[in-house]
């Protein structure tokens, strides 16, 4: 006879990952005094289900004895379960972690360039809820130094900035996953970061391109309602096509940018304004011709 592990399934089993906490919350099956026994920053917690949308837990921070909750959310944005774990149950206070199931970039990835002294560290949790809700967070770690940035993960693209001004302006990189085959075959390995096994292979890697901060953008023409990609590298695409060659002159107060456009077809350029007042709706108007007297 062929043994099997049978257990009793619950809806919160699986690994979590916890907004700005880079930890995953590992949950278990529910035992036979009816307990699920979890993970919680390292440490096994036995969880207490009050009611078919809330869990309990106690954990010792140091000294300090915590209570949490754990409270089952539906998020529509990516229609499925969300927890939210926090130590008032009533979220008045307003104070909670998000936690969703982990995407694939969780975890830390060494810099090739300096022998992973530069690492980075990704939260983990799911772009979809937090386009709408929160921000999912990473963090660049060199030698005792910290700098603070945000992350999504889209279909088009990865994109991370900086939460704080760097030298009077926001940062802005794509992250570009890339094979080991990929990883191998390139020769300057300066912006790349990497995870290894524990012989020290490389098992997955990333690679960090700066852009700027119109990364990611789909804006439609307020005249034909064509929709253009902007690489963040200074061209607009339409199905992989380049249109445009473009470069921001400025952001303004208004929630516009100012742009100078060359259209790659006839070598024409123009002004052009981008306005994301409202950021699901982004439109881009073609201006008047900029003449070589102009």
């Amino acid at each position: 006879e062929t043994e099997t592990d049978l257990y009793v399934a619950n809806d919160f089993m699986g690994n979590w990952a916890m907004n700005g906490l880079y930890s995953i919350f590992s949950i278990g099956p529910t035992d036979l005094n009816g307990k699920i026994q979890a993970v919680f920053k390292g440490v096994n917690v036995e969880l207490t289900l009050l009611d078919p949308a809330t869990l309990t837990f106690f954990f010792r921070d140091g000294q300090m004895p915590i209570t949490y909750y754990l409270l089952v959310m539906f998020d529509q944005t990516v229609e499925q379960n969300i927890l939210v774990l926090t130590e008032d149950p009533t979220l008045l206070s307003g104070e909670y972690v998000v936690c969703t199931k982990s995407d694939s970039l969780f975890g830390v990835w060494d810099s090739v360039r300096d022998d992973g002294r530069t690492k980075l560290y990704f939260d983990g949790v799911d772009s979809g809820y937090a386009n709408s809700n929160a921000q999912i967070t990473l963090k660049l770690n060199y030698f005792t130094s910290t700098t603070n940035y945000f992350y999504n993960v889209t279909e088009k693209g990865i994109v991370m900035w900086s939460q704080d001004l760097l030298a009077e302006r926001t940062w802005y990189f794509k992250i570009v996953p890339l094979t080991v085959d990929e990883y191998n075959a390139l020769e300057n390995k300066d912006d790349v970061f990497v995870q290894r096994d524990k012989d020290g292979n490389v098992v997955r890697a990333l690679l960090r391109v700066e852009v700027d901060g119109l990364y990611l953008t789909e804006a439609k023409d307020t005249a034909t309602n064509v929709v253009y990609f902007f690489d963040g590298e200074g061209k607009m695409l339409v199905d992989d096509v380049v249109k445009y060659e473009y470069v921001i002159k400025s952001y303004n107060a208004d929630s516009t940018a100012t742009l100078e456009v060359v259209d790659v077809a006839t070598g024409k350029k123009y002004r052009a304004t981008l306005n994301y007042q409202d950021n699901r709706n982004v439109t881009f108007t073609l201006g008047e011709e900029i003449t070589a007297n102009a």
